[in-house]
C-alpha cells in the first residue's frame, strides 16, 4: 500500500483507540491501548516524515489521551537515552540516566495539560498547549554531540542585522513573481475545475495581511514561552529542538539565549510571509469552493505552497543534500562533521538551485510532467487535488520566471544589470576597485547595488546579463547556453551560506588544498559576522588576510579580519591605480554596514581613470588595463613570493606612475594629437614601465635593458608620459647629447628634425656640390631663426662655415649653461676650446 493509506488507517486506529479507552474502565486494558496508541503515533509520525507529508506532530499527539501522552513522552526519552549513551562513559550515563525520566511534577503537567487540550478546538492555542508539553521533553536532555558547535557556528553566521533583513527582503521580492504566477495558475485551475469539480488555486490577496500579523504574533509567543509550534518541516534555517548548550553555566546559559533569540529572530522573518501565503491560500479555496469547511486536502494545498515560497519543503534536492551531508558527516570531531563544515545549510541552498529551474523557462519542462502526471491520475482514478495544485502551481511559476528572464534581458539591454565580471583579472579589478561596479548588480546613477542576495530573481538578471555581454562579444548559442548553466551554479555558490563548499570546487590546486582551506577557515568562521561588520564600521579601508603559499597565516590574518582594531594590522587592498579600496565605494555608514541587504560600491573615478576606460571601451584593448600586482615573480627559475604588504606597496608603486602619468597625457599636446590607437599603445608602455618599475623598488629586481633610457629619464626628473610622447628626442639625446644640446640651442627637437629631412630633399636634388651648398644655406636663412642660430645649422651641415663664428660664440656664451656644457656645444660644432678660449 501507498504511504498515505498507511497514514489514513493510522487515523482510523488512533480514532478506534481512544474509544475502546473511553468505554472501559479496566486500568491494565487502559494502560495497553495506551501503549499501543503510542507505538501507532511514532509509527504515523515516522511514515509521515518519509513521505515528506504536511502532517504535524502536533495533530499526532492530539489524538493521545492523558496516559498516552505520558506515555509517548517517556517512550522519546527513552528513545533518546538509548541514542545518546552511545561512546559515553559510565560517568556520563551514571550523571545523566534520571535526566531521561518524567518526574511526579512533570507527568502530572502532561496529564493536566492533556485533559484542557481535549477541550480545546483546533488552532494555534492548541498547539502551545502540546508545545509546553514537547518542551517538557526537551528540556530534560542534554545537548546532542556536536550541537553546541553547531549552534555557534548559526550564531556566527546569522546573528547580525543584515542577515535577518535579507531573510526578509528575500522572502519579500518573490512575493510579486508569485502573485503573477497565481494569476496565471488560478485562470488554468478554473478550466481544469470543469473537470474535477475542485477548485485549488486563486489569486485573491485576502487573508495576507492578517497572515502576516498572525505569524508575527506566532513567532514572538514561541519565543516567549520558550516553545515552537512551526511546522516540523518549516526549519529553514535547521534550528536544534531542544538547547544546543549545557544549561549548567553561565556560559551556557547565555548562548541558550542567544541561540533562542537567533532561532525566534529567523522563524518571524520567515513565519509571517509562511502564514501570510497559507492563510490566503485557505481564503482562496474557501471562496472558489463556496464552502465555509476547511477540508485536510485544504490544509495540504495551503500548507505545501506556504513551505514552497519561504523556501522550507522538503523535496528531492533537499533530501539529495542532506543526504550527502549526513554521509560527509561521518568524518567527525565530536559530533561536529566535514558535511557541517562543508555544507552548514542544507535545505535553503537545495531549494534555492530548485527555484532556479522552477523560476525559468526550463521550468516548463517540469509543469509538462505534472501536466501528463495529472491527466493520467484523471484516467486510472488516483485523481487529488494536490496533484492539480501541483500542475497549476508549477505553471505559474514558469510563467512569471520567463517573465523575469524577459524583464533581466530588458534591464542587460539597457545596461542596468550586469553579470559576472570580466574573465581578465586586471579589467575585472579595475572596473570593481576603480569605476565601482559590482559584478551582478544594479546601476542607477553613479552607484551599484548586488543583487546576488536576491535568489531566485538573481538568477534570471545574472543569466541574462551574462548572455547579453556574450552576444556582444560574439559568442555563439552553444557558448551562451553553457554559460547560463555556469552561471546559475556559479551565483548559488558565492553565497555566504556556500563559501566553504566553493572554496573546495573551486580552487585551483585541487579538491585536497580545497578542502585544507575550508578546514582552516573554520576559526574565522566561528568569528561571529557581527564582530566583523564592527570591524568594518571602525575601519573603512577594505583589507587582504591571504598570503600566497601560507594557509596557517593566512588563518590567523583572517582571524584578525574579523575582529575590530586588529584590521589595521594587516595590508590594505589597492585598487590597480594605487588607491586603498574604501568599503562601499567610500560609503561606509551604519545603514550599509549592518542593514543594506545589497553591497554597494560607488563610482569615484579620476581623471586617468576616465581616459583609460575610454580607450578599452573603444578599442578592446586589454593590455592598456592596469595591471594587478602578482603573487609571485619567477626571476632566473627562482620563485620569489610577495607578501600582502609588499603586494600592496607593488600595487601602490605601480598604480600611481600609471594614475599621475595618464593625468599628464591628458595635457600633453602631442598626446591629443593622436589616434586613439596610439593614445593606447602609449598607455599600455606606461603601464608596462610601471609594473617592472614596482618591482625593481619593492623586489630590488633590475629593470630589463628596455627600460634603461625611461628611467635614466625619470631619475633626472622627467616623467614616462613625457618620454613615450617624445621617445625618438628623448632617445636621440642620452645617445648624443652634446649634439643634442647644440640642436636645442637652435630650435626643438621635432622642428629640427623637420629641418634635416627638407635639407635632406634638397641635397638629393643637386649633384652638384656649390649648388647643392648653397641651395640648403639658402634654405636656412629662410627659417624663422635667429642669426646664430641660422649659422650653428649651416655649420652643423658644413663644419667649414666659419662666416658667423663670432655670433655663434657670443650666443652660446650668453646662454644659461655651465661651463662644461657651452664647452660640449661649441666643440660639437667644431670649434677649439682650450684654456677657456675658442678657436
Amino acid at each position: 500500500k501507498s504511504t498515505s493509506v498507511d497514514i489514513a488507517e493510522g487515523w482510523i486506529l488512533l480514532k478506534q483507540y481512544q474509544d475502546k479507552i473511553s468505554q472501559t474502565s479496566d486500568l491494565a486494558i487502559k494502560d495497553e491501548l495506551n501503549k499501543s496508541m503510542v507505538e501507532v503515533a511514532k509509527k504515523m509520525r515516522e511514515m509521515g516524515t518519509k513521505a515528506g507529508q504536511t502532517i504535524q506532530a502536533f495533530s499526532i499527539m492530539n489524538r493521545l489521551t492523558p496516559e498516552g501522552m505520558v506515555y509517548y513522552a517517556q517512550s522519546e526519552l527513552d528513545e533518546a537515552y538509548n541514542q545518546m549513551i552511545k561512546n559515553k562513559t559510565k560517568e556520563w550515563i551514571d550523571e545523566h540516566r534520571e535526566d531521561f525520566s518524567l518526574t511526579p511534577e512533570e507527568t502530572q503537567f502532561i496529564m493536566d495539560t492533556m485533559k484542557e487540550v481535549s477541550t480545546m478546538k483546533d488552532g494555534y492555542d492548541k498547539k502551545v498547549k502540546l508545545a509546553e508539553i514537547q518542551k517538557v521533553m526537551t528540556d530534560k536532555l542534554p545537548p546532542e554531540r556536536g550541537a553546541g558547535m553547531k549552534s555557534w557556528m548559526r550564531i556566527s553566521m546569522l546573528f547580525n542585522p543584515k542577515t535577518q533583513i535579507r531573510n526578509v527582503a528575500g522572502n519579500a521580492v518573490i512575493a510579486p513573481v508569485n502573485w503573477f504566477g497565481d494569476l496565471v495558475g488560478s485562470a488554468v485551475d478554473a478550466q481544469i475545475a470543469k473537470t474535477t469539480g475542485v477548485r485549488t488555486k486563486g489569486a485573491s490577496l485576502k487573508g495576507y495581511g492578517k497572515g502576516v500579523k498572525q505569524g508575527l504574533f506566532q513567532s514572538y509567543n514561541d519565543f516567549k514561552k520558550g516553545i515552537n509550534t512551526r511546522n516540523i518541516q518549516g526549519n529553514r534555517f535547521e534550528i536544534n529542538q531542544g538547547k544546543s548548550f549545557n544549561d549548567k553555566t553561565k556560559i551556557g546559559k547565555t548562548l541558550n539565549r542567544v541561540d533562542n533569540l537567533l532561532s525566534f529572530m529567523l522563524d518571524a522573518g520567515d513565519r509571517m510571509f509562511y502564514e501570510a501565503e497559507f492563510t490566503r491560500s485557505i481564503n482562496n479555496q474557501l471562496v472558489l469552493n463556496n464552502t465555509k469547511d476547511v477540508t485536510q486536502d485544504m490544509i495540504d494545498i495551503a500548507t505545501n505552497e506556504a513551505l514552497q515560497r519561504t523556501w522550507q519543503d522538503n523535496n528531492d534536492y533537499t533530501k539529495f543534500v542532506l543526504g550527502v551531508r549526513n554521509n560527509l558527516n561521518k568524518i567527525n570531531f565530536k559530533g561536529y562533521g566535514l558535511g557541517d563544515i562543508l555544507i552548514p545549510f542544507a535545505k535553503t541552498p537545495a531549494n534555492l538551485t530548485k527555484a532556479l529551474i522552477d523560476y525559468s523557462p526550463a521550468g516548463i519542462i517540469s509543469t509538462i510532467n505534472k501536466g501528463i502526471k495529472l491527466k493520467r491520475s484523471l484516467t486510472n482514478g488516483q485523481y487529488t487535488p494536490q496533484l492539480q495544485n501541483d500542475f497549476v502551481n508549477q505553471l505559474g511559476k514558469a510563467t512569471a520566471g520567463t517573465m523575469l528572464y524577459i524583464l533581466g534581458t530588458a534591464l542587460a539591454k539597457a545596461g542596468i544589470t550586469s553579470g559576472e565580471s570580466d574573465e581578465d583579472k586586471d579589467v575585472a579589478n579595475f572596473l570593481k576597485n576603480t569605476l565601482g561596479i559590482n559584478s551582478y548588480s544594479v546601476k542607477l546613477g553613479d552607484i551599484s547595488f548586488t543583487y546576488d542576495w536576491m535568489q531566485p530573481l538573481a538568477g534570471a538578471f545574472a543569466i541574462t546579463a551574462n548572455i547579453e555581454q556574450k552576444t556582444k562579444d560574439g559568442a555563439d548559442l552553444y557558448e551562451n547556453i553553457l554559460s547560463s548553466l555556469d552561471t546559475a551554479g556559479s551565483i548559488l555558490l558565492e553565497q555566504s551560506f556556500l563559501e566553504s563548499i566553493n572554496t573546495v570546487l573551486n580552487n585551483n590546486n585541487g579538491f585536497v588544498t580545497g578542502l585544507q582551506e575550508a578546514i582552516l577557515d573554520l576559526p574565522s568562521r566561528a568569528i561571529p559576522t557581527l564582530s566583523s561588520q564592527i570591524a568594518n564600521m571602525i575601519d573603512s579601508t577594505t583589507r587582504t588576510s591571504f598570503e600566497y603559499d601560507k594557509p596557517f597565516e593566512s588563518m590567523i590574518n583572517s582571524i584578525k579580519y574579523k575582529i575590530p582594531f586588529l584590521t589595521k594590522d594587516l595590508a590594505p587592498s589597492v585598487n590597480t591605480l594605487g588607491e586603498d579600496i574604501q568599503r562601499y565605494g567610500g560609503a561606509n555608514n551604519i545603514f550599509n554596514v549592518f542593514l543594506n541587504p545589497a553591497n554597494i560600491n560607488v563610482e569615484n573615478i579620476n581623471e586617468s581613470a576616465s581616459e583609460i576606460y575610454r580607450l578599452y571601451q573603444i578599442t578592446g584593448d586589454k593590455t592598456l588595463m592596469p595591471r594587478v600586482a602578482p603573487y609571485y615573480i619567477n626571476q632566473n627559475g627562482e620563485k620569489i613570493t610577495l607578501s600582502s604588504k609588499e603586494k600592496a606597496e607593488y600595487q601602490t608603486i605601480s598604480g600611481n606612475i600609471i594614475s599621475e602619468n595618464v593625468e599628464d597625457l591628458l595635457d600633453n599636446q602631442v598626446y591629443n594629437s593622436m589616434s586613439d590607437a596610439d593614445k593606447a599603445t602609449i598607455i599600455n608602455k606606461i603601464v608596462n614601465y610601471a609594473y617592472n618599475k614596482a618591482k625593481e623598488e619593492v623586489l630590488n629586481i633590475p629593470m630589463s635593458n628596455e627600460y634603461n633610457k625611461i628611467n635614466m629619464y625619470v631619475n633626472d626628473g622627467g616623467n614616462a608620459s613625457e618620454y613615450y610622447t617624445n621617445k625618438e628626442e628623448i632617445d636621440y639625446s642620452y645617445e648624443n647629447p652634446s649634439k643634442y644640446s647644440t640642436i636645442r640651442q637652435i630650435t626643438t627637437y621635432p622642428k629640427y628634425q623637420s629641418y634635416k629631412d627638407n635639407i635632406e630633399q634638397i641635397k638629393d636634388n643637386y649633384e652638384n656640390t656649390t649648388q647643392r651648398k648653397y641651395a640648403v644655406i639658402n634654405y636656412i636663412n629662410n627659417l624663422n631663426l635667429n642669426i646664430p642660430q641660422k649659422a650653428m645649422l649651416i655649420k652643423i651641415n658644413y663644419s667649414s662655415f666659419r662666416d658667423y663664428d663670432n655670433q655663434i660664440i657670443e650666443y652660446v656664451n650668453s646662454q644659461d649653461l655651465t661651463i662644461q656644457e657651452k664647452t660640449d656645444i661649441l666643440k660639437e660644432l667644431g670649434f677649439k676650446v682650450e684654456n677657456g678660449r675658442v678657436y
